[in-house]
């Protein structure tokens, strides 16, 4: 922590006016992105030649996912002190911060099995399965562990660059209403660089899955300041996704019959459920709206309405 610390002191703060920091704030997500999973690659080469070497399946993969939490952090910390002098994202750990990272969890994860369950029982899914595997029970612990941080990692790593460090930009400079909206269609937007679909697989993935998600997790921090609410309901929502298999037949293509005992393939129309690439459908803004509500309900009751980003 005082490598850290030190490092961040030597680290030269920039001296501009609102408009350039803003347009500078937001231009160094690319490299904070690029750079960061640069990084990630040099450091997955080495996870897995040493979980080869040990001979301890997904060693690597684990070791990768905490690393990419660590440098997403870093750099982006070194992103705030540039544009903002300042050494916080957010995070905030002990008593409230463990309260808001069950609560997110909770409510990420029954948005996602409300509708599943409400859909299947209504014949709207169909579910099919296409692998099953028997492992021992530790080895089938020590996968659901590597499940877990792997989706604790998606959550962490993008929430720390679009939440914790955009919305703090944004809102050096913008008010609430303007900071949800522009940080949300930023984060939305910039997974379409690195996911090559179809027109009409975008089209559904943008109107029913990314829009509304990164302007909800964008409203949730702005109205709550807690970073670690809206990382646990970010990964538990994809925990659920990936665990139910909502994405078409998503698991099958990611080699999953290696990694579970059982793999589902869920069925149905194409704007119900997306489509084999792994867009989204009306189940996925469902799961938002859900969600939204929930967090409504959540913030009115035991958050102040008019609390400021710290």
């Amino acid at each position: 922590m005082k490598i850290i610390k030190n490092i961040l002191e030597s680290i030269p703060v920039l001296s501009l006016s609102k408009k350039n920091r803003i347009i500078i704030g937001a231009a160094l997500i690319i490299p904070l992105y690029i750079v960061s999973w640069l990084l990630s690659i040099f450091i997955g080469i080495l996870s897995t030649t040493l979980s080869e070497f040990l001979g301890i399946s997904n060693l690597g993969l684990l070791l990768l996912r905490v690393c990419q939490i660590i440098i997403f952090y870093f750099l982006s910390l070194i992103g705030v002190k540039l544009i903002l002098n300042s050494r916080n994202l957010g995070i905030h750990f002990g008593k409230k911060g463990l309260y808001d990272f069950i609560i997110g969890s909770v409510v990420g994860g029954f948005s996602v099995i409300f509708i599943f369950i409400i859909m299947c029982n209504t014949g709207m899914l169909r579910i099919e399965t296409y692998a099953f595997q028997r492992m021992p029970l530790i080895s089938f612990v020590w996968v659901f562990f590597t499940f877990i941080i792997s989706n604790l990692s998606i959550g962490f790593t993008e929430e720390i660059v679009f939440r914790g460090y955009l919305v703090k930009v944004f809102k050096s400079a913008y008010g609430k209403g303007l900071t949800v909206i522009l940080s949300g269609l930023i984060f939305s937007f910039f997974h379409l660089i690195f996911t090559p679909l179809d027109n009409i697989s975008q089209m559904l993935w943008i109107l029913f899955e990314l829009i509304p998600a990164g302007l909800l997790l964008s409203w949730i921090y702005v109205n709550t300041k807690s970073l670690l609410l809206v990382i646990s309901l970010h990964a538990s929502y994809n925990f659920a996704q990936q665990a139910l298999d909502i994405y078409g037949r998503y698991g099958e293509n990611n080699n999953w019959d290696k990694m579970v005992i059982l793999g589902n393939s869920i069925h149905g129309s194409r704007i119900l459920v997306g489509t084999t690439e792994g867009s989204a459908g009306l189940i996925h803004l469902l799961s938002i709206i859900i969600m939204f509500i929930m967090m409504i309900i959540f913030i009115k009751k035991f958050r102040g309405k008019n609390d400021n980003i710290a």
